[in-house]
């Protein structure tokens, strides 16, 4: 596993901090990508000459979007922010007795978003 990180997913340092380490890598084919430069990871791949088998983004929003409807993503992983946000706030609420104690919070909610199979 090689962590990429730094270029705060903007596309010219992700691109080229992806290329170093393919270039010190030749064997990555899998991608995870947390913080964006999605379009940037691709094509560093395409100017490595390397193909990726498994690309997987985190937040489903408009880039990531077009990569499942275009086959260049494996997978999204996607939660709401403002959820997690809320289930946050309810959690130091009441550890710190702001509410009842006995109140229930839900578990965060995480999707998953792939591509749609092309014929069906």
């Amino acid at each position: 596993m090689v962590t990429v990180s730094e270029s705060y997913g903007v596309d010219p340092p992700t691109g080229a901090l992806i290329l170093h380490a393919l270039h010190d890598n030749p064997k990555i084919t899998s991608v995870y990508s947390i913080g964006g430069g999605n379009r940037a990871i691709l094509d560093a791949f395409d100017l490595a000459g390397r193909t990726i088998d498994v690309f997987a983004a985190h937040d489903l929003d408009r880039t990531n979007t077009e990569l499942l409807k275009s086959d260049q993503g494996s997978f999204v992983i996607h939660h709401s922010f403002r959820h997690d946000a809320r289930q946050v706030a309810l959690h130091f609420s009441k550890q710190f007795r702001l509410i009842n104690p006995s109140t229930e919070i839900e578990k965060a909610e995480i999707n998953i978003a792939c591509p749609i199979a092309s014929g069906v």
